[in-house]
């Protein structure tokens, strides 16, 4: 039977795949200022992103609310929860 890999290795070839495995991990891929650099700019997008999406989301809601007339019934609401908060106020002296 034909095996496609020889599972037994002399010592120098097993340390020398020791070695590059080390020094894999062991040295950084990109330089600090590189690193740096890359997370500012990568920060300063997602930001970005996060205050048009904000302000594409709310220009819609309030596209819908001001179309459905949700004033007019949120106030109302609000009205009562004020209502029945007063009501369980302690009189005044």
């Amino acid at each position: 039977m034909y095996l496609a890999y020889n599972f037994y290795m002399d010592e120098e070839k097993e340390k020398e795949i020791q070695v590059s495995w080390e020094n894999k991990f062991m040295k950084p891929l990109k330089k600090r200022r590189v690193i740096i650099v890359d997370n500012f700019l990568g920060g300063l997008a997602w930001s970005l992103g996060t205050f048009v999406g904000l302000g594409i989301i709310a220009t819609i809601l309030g596209y819908i609310f001001r179309r459905a007339d949700f004033a007019a019934v949120f106030a109302n609401w609000l009205a009562q929860i004020i209502k029945e908060a007063l009501q369980q106020l302690p009189p005044a002296r």
